[in-house]
């Protein structure tokens, strides 16, 4: 890690040699420092992320001093109902692969420091990047060519903390209406306050703003288990997460109505071998995710939805009914299926890591 970071100081070395020095509109300067935002890598295809991958793209807002030049010094919490996003507005950054994001601020390279080293700036950014119109403030998510949803930002004209919007793409009406899982993205939120030029590149450290769902099979019996099929369904699903500024909680609204399918009888199945376990995993091996909004007090649904989960083996259906299930955002719950002797017993478990094992530039609530 300490070789890491040495390599980045190193390279922000030579990218503010390479920067010139430019006036600001108000008389004021720039320093020929430019800033750098870094975070840890990894090459995980799941779309429940640990850490970022090469081309992956986020948006940030930063922030230092009002419109007549003032503040700079200040902390966020004192400068925060005066300042605008005047550093940044929804500045796409996208990751290089090796622990640095790139951009081009305006067509110039990098955004640079103010020439005083006293200033203290704030910075917040959030995945997956949307090109948010400044007119409506809204954008629609778009990975891979697949609509992933909306993103709403406050509007570049306004003060205090950030407010970011997520809407999902899902519209289905009926419990059995079929919804596409890898429509959802893994919405993260990351800031960093109250820095200084002198402390060079900016870390970014991400959390979670959704719930994860896993799945496993525990099979305690003399044969091979065999599941053809298994879905998610509910009703009343929530649809929109808004979140303001860090650590303030979040808002959840609207919803949508469906069903998840994690394997299809069109699928290979899941042969779980006598006295076995298997993890849940696609065609690449990497574990199959659900991602849902939840609320303060831990619901997935509206008051009054119940959640099932159905699960086809061997030629017969199992219907688990999830009320009374609490779900955290940035935490991964792990259904269990267990096979022992004729019964079928559901688990649940939660767990503070996104993925097992490895180190990761992105925390949870």
């Amino acid at each position: 890690m300490k070789k890491k970071q040495l390599a980045y100081l190193l390279l922000a070395g030579l990218l503010a040699a390479s920067c010139q020095q430019e006036e600001l509109p108000g008389g004021g300067e720039l320093s020929d420092s430019g800033i750098i935002f870094t975070s840890d890598y990894t090459l995980s295809r799941s779309i429940a992320k640990t850490t970022f991958s090469q081309g992956d793209k986020v948006g940030v807002l930063g922030y230092c001093l009002d419109e007549n030049e003032r503040y700079g010094e200040s902390d966020w919490n004192t400068k925060k109902l005066f300042v605008k996003p005047d550093v940044f507005y929804n500045q796409e950054l996208t990751f290089d692969g090796t622990g640095l994001w790139k951009y081009n601020y305006n067509n110039q390279g990098l955004r640079k420091w103010y020439d005083n080293p006293k200033y203290q700036y704030s910075f917040f950014a959030y995945y997956p990047y949307a090109n948010v119109s400044e007119y409506y403030n809204q954008g629609t998510v778009t990975i891979g060519g697949k609509n992933m949803g909306t993103i709403q930002l406050s509007s570049k004209t306004a003060v205090s903390d950030p407010v970011l919007t997520y809407t999902m793409p899902h519209s289905g009406s009926r419990s059995t209406d079929e919804l596409d899982r890898t429509q959802t993205p893994d919405l993260m939120v990351a800031y960093n306050i109250d820095r200084t030029s002198g402390e060079g590149p900016v870390k970014m450290d991400f959390r979670h703003l959704l719930c994860g769902m896993e799945f496993e099979v525990n099979n305690f019996t003399e044969q091979n288990v065999v599941i053809s099929e298994l879905q998610f369904s509910s009703s009343n699903f929530y649809k929109t997460i808004k979140v303001t500024g860090q650590n303030q909680g979040t808002e959840v609204s609207g919803n949508y109505s469906g069903t998840f399918t994690v394997i299809a009888d069109t699928d290979a199945n899941i042969t779980c071998p006598p006295n076995g376990k298997k993890r849940i995993v696609d065609t690449e091996g990497e574990p199959i995710d659900l991602l849902l909004i939840a609320n303060e007090n831990g619901n997935i649904t509206l008051s009054g939805s119940t959640p099932y989960l159905y699960v086809k083996f061997d030629g017969k259906l199992r219907t688990f009914t999830l009320s009374g299930l609490k779900f955290q955002p940035g935490v991964k719950n792990v259904f269990t299926i267990n096979f022992i002797g004729n019964d079928v017993v559901l688990e649940m478990r939660a767990t503070d890591n996104w993925e097992d094992g490895g180190d990761s530039d992105i925390t949870f609530e």
